[in-house]
């Protein structure tokens, strides 16, 4: 689920710095530690894996009244179920639109409002019923080996975000992003500001994953999207690929990476923000320099939501009659995420490059809304490159000219930023 709606921020309690990292990592373990046996009974009772995502505690309110997105609209809506409140809201944006559609799009909104209702416990059952049933094409894609499955340039580039951040932390003077960059300059590449490039995967584990992925949709297993704005994905914590894959993944290496990078700060600040006097102010700059935003939980990551997306040229046809089956591109919006990963898992394609824009957690509209005018620095995807960036950045993806394009998205995630405010309406949680 990504959101390109603007809501109110309310500033945080500020948390504690020191030890966040090695507390995430524990916490990441422990979730960790509890995966299931090949063996075990697929059953929603006996599944007693600790997935953080699922935690009451963190979930807000709004996930159920906001950032629902209507492709026949190409924007993400608020809706309460109702259809006047909608209407009323939203009357501009369907002005012209026949009454066909519109009753259309108030299905897709209930079905998708009931869906995120059931969504943990229906996952759950998916999940238990594809450990019973399925059987892997390539078993080894499922627990992770650093030698054979990951560049070595992304271990190198791990191993030097956890030195600089000790550094760090033993002199404050130090800052682990200098450290890391002048270490690994011909490892990372920032472009545009706030977006790093850099390699991840080894290619045969690329091609390995895509061919098991490929298998398990053939297979007649149950799936369920991705997220609200992509058709054609799988989850893969229902492919039981989170316990040895994706949770050491994202613990020994993502999540020192984003600390050293984007964990400059109170690792649960928000936004500082000056108030914008207008009839002082620039607009040509377009009020650039009215807020400095940070990356709240980049130094606490302990969990993840990950799938695999797919974009297909082969779908431009019939999405140019039928706006509901869009999977070539993907709108502008942010993550419900504190640092997204997003890695290219090769195939033969080409465009999908991503753009770069404004700040989901800008209060300002003209954030939240692409700047056709203005030239974004397009970021291409290579196999087994990632690209790191705070979910908060709004983003979004040219369409897929030929081919089809495959990437893994690690939506990484901190418990203890969550806690004190949500990521997508951006409101304080803890007074």
């Amino acid at each position: 689920m990504g959101a390109s709606l603007v809501r109110p921020v309310a500033r945080p309690v500020a948390g504690a710095v020191a030890g966040a990292v090695a507390g995430a990592a524990r916490r990441l373990r422990t979730f960790s530690s509890r995966a299931l046996s090949v063996s075990s009974v697929a059953s929603e009772e006996e599944d007693d894996y600790v997935w953080t995502e699922a935690d009451p505690s963190l979930q807000c309110a709004c996930r159920f009244t906001d950032n629902f997105f209507v492709k026949r609209l190409r924007m993400h809506v608020a809706f309460d179920g109702t259809r006047e409140a909608f209407e009323s809201a939203y009357a501009d944006a369907l002005e012209g639109v026949s009454e066909e559609d519109i009753a259309a799009i108030l299905s897709e909104l209930r079905a998708e409002r009931r869906r995120r209702q059931t969504h943990f416990a229906e996952a759950r059952r998916r999940r238990a019923f594809i450990k019973a049933r399925y059987r892997a094409l390539h078993p080894d894609v499922y627990t992770l080996d650093p030698e054979t499955h990951l560049d070595a340039r992304f271990r190198e580039l791990a191993g030097a975000c956890v030195r600089a951040l000790a550094d760090g932390a033993a002199d404050s003077a130090r800052d682990a992003k200098a450290l890391v960059t002048g270490e690994c300059a011909d490892i990372l590449r920032q472009r545009p500001a706030g977006v790093f490039a850099f390699p991840v995967f080894r290619e045969a584990f690329c091609a390995k994953l895509r061919e098991e992925c490929a298998h398990f949709e053939r297979s007649g297993m149950p799936l369920s999207r991705a997220n609200s704005m992509n058709d054609n994905g799988l989850l893969l914590f229902e492919l039981g690929m989170y316990e040895n894959l994706l949770d050491p993944l994202v613990r020994d290496y993502v999540a020192p990476v984003a600390a050293a990078l984007f964990g400059d700060g109170d690792p649960f600040a928000v936004v500082t923000r000056t108030k914008c006097d207008t009839t002082k102010c620039d607009t040509t700059k377009k009020h650039r320099n009215h807020g400095t935003f940070t990356c709240p939980g980049a130094t606490s990551i302990d969990h993840h939501r990950s799938f695999l997306v797919r974009y297909d040229a082969a779908n431009e046809t019939r999405t140019r009659n039928n706006a509901n089956n869009a999977n070539v591109d993907l709108a502008y919006h942010y993550d419900d995420a504190e640092v997204t990963l997003n890695v290219n898992l090769g195939g033969a394609f080409e465009g999908g490059e991503l753009l770069f824009g404004g700040s989901g957690e800008d209060e300002r509209a003209e954030a939240h809304v692409r700047d056709r005018t203005r030239d974004l620095t397009p970021v291409t995807h290579r196999e087994g490159v990632g690209i790191l960036h705070r979910g908060a950045h709004c983003h979004e993806a040219t369409p897929v000219a030929s081919g089809t394009r495959v990437n893994l998205i690690a939506w990484c995630r901190s418990a203890a930023a969550r806690k004190r405010r949500c990521a997508m309406c951006f409101r304080a949680r803890v007074a």
